[in-house]
């Protein structure tokens, strides 16, 4: 099956609100890598691959763009589809199953998230990290 797009948007990571997106990136204990897509929060319209990642004194540093460096604290990751599966199944098993047009997954055998109507793939996902977030169910 092809998709028209196998990442999250900087807008759907933005939606999330600031506290939501630090507490997923906390619990999954989410870490950079090199070839990693990123936007910066004050520019949301331009994404960058990592190039290199290092700590540096007190805060870690992002090199993109040739030789740009940038503070990791002022930077949002481009999620995959791959990476929210792994985040998603960080805390607890979960089953996703298609059906149709659509996505069903079922997670820690309590919660389940159902797409909506031709929602793709990795928008189905972000939602429903997003839901388990609010909800206070990666904890």
């Amino acid at each position: 099956m092809r998709y028209d797009r196998d990442t999250v948007t900087p807008e759907e990571v933005l939606s999330i609100g600031a506290e939501s997106m630090q507490r997923i990136l906390e619990l999954t204990h989410y870490e950079p890598r090199k070839g990693d897509r990123f936007f910066i929060r004050t520019e949301p319209n331009k994404e960058y691959v990592i190039e290199d990642y290092r700590f540096n004194f007190s805060e870690d540093i992002i090199t993109y763009d040739g030789d740009k460096t940038i503070s990791y604290d002022d930077c949002l990751p481009i999620f995959t589809t791959g990476l929210l599966i792994d985040i998603i199944s960080f805390m607890h098993s979960f089953d996703l199953r298609s059906f149709g047009n659509g996505w069903v997954l079922l997670w820690n055998s309590e919660e389940m998230f159902q797409s909506n109507e031709d929602e793709l793939l990795v928008s189905f996902l972000w939602r429903a990290l997003k839901d388990l977030c609010v909800a206070g169910k990666l904890e």
